[in-house]
This record gives structure tokens, C-alpha cells and sequence, in this order.
């Protein structure tokens, strides 16, 4: 248990180091920080429906999921295939966060993607109703009906 809560926050560090790099917009080192740390059998084993050890280890994997999709977005449009899939996989573990269906809608309307940008400002939506930012995006800007 001692090595298990030692490495846990060890695994903490990592991501603390990835942020600092990213603040400082070192983004080449804040990726390989961030996708290291998702690369550990630790953070990766982690599952949604387990037990309750899970779930800082599934928080950790999900704040590096979503700010990896910040390092990839800032890094050009040829990395936004890749922060869509941190984006998609971040939605799988916290279905509730408003902002990464936000983020998640805003990048596939980007990317021309308009039926996953559709869903994603749809489920924002559906989990923060009194944020009309993502009703505005979803009918007047896009023309939905």
C-alpha cells in the first residue's frame, strides 16, 4: 500500500511538472510529460465503474487528457486529430464537464466534423442547461433545427 500511495504521487508530480511546462509554453516537454504519464499502468488501468482507489487515479488521467488537448491544440492544426482524441476520451471518463463538451464541440466545428460538434454541444447542453453558450453554438451559429 505505502509503495502504491508513494507511486500515486509520484504519478502527481509528473502531471504538475507537465502543467508547469505548458504554463511556461514549453509544449514539446508538456506533452512528453502528460503522455507518459497516461502511458503508466497505473493511470492507464484505471477503470470509470471500479473501485474508489480509482478515483484519483481516473481524475489525474482525465485533467491530463484535457490539458494534452491544449498542448496539441496550441502545437497547430495538424495536432487536432490528436487533441480530438484526448477530448474523446477525457467525455468517457467525466461525462458531466460542460467545458470539455464545449472544447470537444469547438474543435470538431473546426475540423468540419459537424455531427460529432452537434453531439458534443448537445451533451453540454443536456449537463449544463443554464449555459447558453452552448445553445448559441448549437442553433444560431452552426443552423441546426
Amino acid at each position: 500500500m505505502i509503495k502504491y500511495l508513494i507511486w500515486e504521487f509520484h504519478l502527481s508530480q509528473i502531471y504538475q511538472e507537465g502543467l508547469l511546462k505548458l504554463q511556461a509554453k514549453e509544449y514539446e516537454k508538456a506533452r512528453e510529460l502528460l503522455e507518459s504519464l497516461l502511458k503508466d499502468p497505473l493511470i492507464s488501468s484505471a477503470q470509470v465503474k471500479s473501485s474508489a482507489s480509482d478515483g484519483h487515479l481516473l481524475q489525474l488521467r482525465f485533467l491530463a487528457l484535457k490539458n494534452l488537448a491544449t498542448v496539441f491544440l496550441q502545437q497547430g492544426p495538424a495536432h487536432y486529430d490528436s487533441a480530438l482524441r484526448c477530448y474523446l476520451q477525457a467525455v468517457e471518463i467525466d461525462t458531466k464537464d460542460y467545458v470539455v463538451w464545449n472544447q470537444l464541440g469547438t474543435l470538431s466545428c473546426s475540423m468540419g466534423l459537424l455531427s460529432t460538434s452537434r453531439w458534443a454541444f448537445e451533451q453540454g447542453l443536456f449537463c449544463s442547461p443554464n449555459n447558453c453558450k452552448h445553445f448559441i453554438y448549437l442553433f444560431l451559429d452552426f443552423g441546426f433545427s
